[in-house]
C-alpha cells in the first residue's frame, strides 16, 4: 500500500492544451505583476507546497486565521498567505473578474478568479488585498523541486520515515531507514546571498546519500511559533513525515493534527 507520504499531492497547474487556451485568454486580462515575494507565494500555491489552499485567501479565511490559525474549512494554517496589490490597480477589479498574475519578466504564470477585495486594515493605504482561486499555466523561472518530485523519489525507494529540517547546523547523524530533507527557507534575497545559503546546505550534506536538499522560496512573514507550524505544513506536502524543530506546544498541537511527528531539536 502506498504510504501517505508518497502519494501524489494536488496541484493547481492545468493542462498543457488549458494552459495554452488560457494564455490567449489572459493577454486580454488586467494584468498584476507580482513582487518577488508574491512570484514564491504563487509558485508554491501551484505546486502544492501549500496545500489545501486553493489560491490566495479570501478575506474570511484571512481573518479566521489571524484569530485561530485555521481556515473557515477547520483545517490549521498559521499564516495568511493574499495578494497585495496597488489601490489603483483595485479599483478597476471587482469580485467576479479574473486577472493574470505576470513574472518579473511580464510572463503570464497563472490567472486568478477574484472573489474578495478588501483593505488589510482599517485606515490603512497604499495595498488592497484580493483573494480568489488560482489557475497555474506554468512554474516561474528558476522554480525549486516540487512536492510531487519528491514524493515521487520516496516512492520510488520506499522511503516512509522523512524527517525535515530547515537549519544546516540541526543534521542528525544518520540512522538506518531514515531520509534526511534539508529545507532552507530562501527568501527573496540577492543571488550572491542564496548562493551562499545554498553552498553551505551542499557542505553540510557532502558524502550523505540518505540527504536531500530542497530550498524553499518561503517568505518569512514573522518570527516565532507561526512560521515554524507555516514551515513544518509545507514540509508534510513535499513528503516529509516527521519534523526536526524545537519543541513548541502550538507546534506540537499542529504537528499532531497534520499526521507529523516531532523530533525535538537538542539545545
Amino acid at each position: 500500500m502506498t504510504k501517505l507520504n508518497q502519494i501524489p499531492i494536488p496541484e493547481l497547474f492545468v493542462s498543457p492544451e488549458a494552459a495554452e487556451k488560457l494564455s490567449d485568454e489572459g493577454a486580454k486580462l488586467p494584468g498584476w505583476r507580482l513582487a518577488s515575494r508574491q512570484i514564491g507565494d504563487l509558485d508554491l500555491l501551484m505546486n502544492g507546497g501549500f496545500f489545501p489552499l486553493k489560491g490566495f485567501m479570501a478575506q474570511a479565511d484571512c481573518d479566521n486565521v489571524v484569530a485561530n490559525m485555521r481556515l473557515t474549512s477547520g483545517a490549521s494554517w498559521p499564516l495568511p498567505i493574499t495578494l497585495e496589490v496597488g489601490e489603483e490597480f483595485a479599483a478597476r477589479i471587482e469580485p467576479g473578474d479574473d486577472i493574470g498574475l505576470l513574472g518579473g519578466q511580464g510572463g503570464l504564470l497563472a490567472i486568478m478568479s477574484v472573489t474578495d477585495h478588501w483593505q488589510p486594515e482599517a485606515g490603512t493605504t497604499g495595498a488592497v488585498c484580493l483573494g480568489g482561486k488560482v489557475k497555474g499555466l506554468r512554474a516561474p523561472a528558476g522554480e525549486k523541486t516540487r512536492p510531487n518530485q519528491m514524493r515521487a523519489l520516496f516512492r520510488a525507494n520506499d522511503r516512509d520515515r522523512v524527517v525535515a529540517m530547515n537549519d544546516a547546523e540541526m543534521l542528525p547523524e544518520p540512522e538506518d531507514g531514515t531520509v534526511l530533507m534539508l529545507m532552507p527557507v530562501i527568501e527573496p534575497v540577492p543571488a550572491t546571498g542564496c548562493a551562499g545559503i545554498l553552498q553551505h546546505c551542499e557542505a553540510a550534506i557532502a558524502g550523505r546519500p540518505d540527504a536531500y536538499l530542497v530550498p524553499i522560496n518561503l517568505a518569512v512573514r514573522e518570527r516565532g511559533p507561526r512560521i515554524s507550524i507555516l514551515q513544518a505544513l509545507v514540509a508534510r506536502n513535499y513528503g516529509a513525515t516527521h519534523i526536526l524543530a524545537e519543541d513548541q506546544p502550538a507546534l506540537r498541537q499542529t504537528l499532531e493534527e497534520a499526521g507529523l511527528e516531532l523530533v525535538p531539536r537538542r539545545k
